[in-house]
């Protein structure tokens, strides 16, 4: 009998989802020589969206919480977009965790629970 029509369109639509998220999330041979020979993002030539060789010394002159304004920064050069966050995540492995890091940090410090801890959340907006 086979599978009705809607049955095979999600099928289709599953399948081709998959193969797009695998081309996203296997690294080629290259990128991972590279992200584990240069953790520390040395090796990205400075015309990307985040200089993140620039960015990584910036943070080590201006600690937490003064770099901040640097996070926020090279946050909105990403503007939200999921493809420009995969992109900079394959050239620089951990530089993405670190932004996310110190912005979740930063908004954790900003709520201040009293002695019940209780949470002010109103200190996020």
């Amino acid at each position: 009998m086979g599978w009705p029509p809607r049955r095979k369109l999600q099928g289709s639509i599953f399948l081709a989802l998959l193969w797009s998220a695998a081309a996203i999330l296997d690294p080629t041979a290259e990128e991972k020589r590279l992200a584990w020979k240069y953790p520390d993002c040395r090796h990205i030539e400075p015309s990307s969206r985040i200089n993140w060789p620039r960015l990584r010394l910036d943070l080590h002159v201006h600690p937490y919480p003064e770099n901040i304004g640097l996070i926020h920064e090279a946050l909105m050069r990403l503007g939200g977009e999921s493809a420009a966050i995969d992109d900079e995540g394959r050239k620089c492995l951990m530089g993405i965790p670190t932004l996310f890091f110190f912005l979740t940090k930063h908004s954790l410090d900003a709520i201040s629970g009293d002695e019940a801890e209780n949470m002010d959340i109103a200190a996020l907006a």
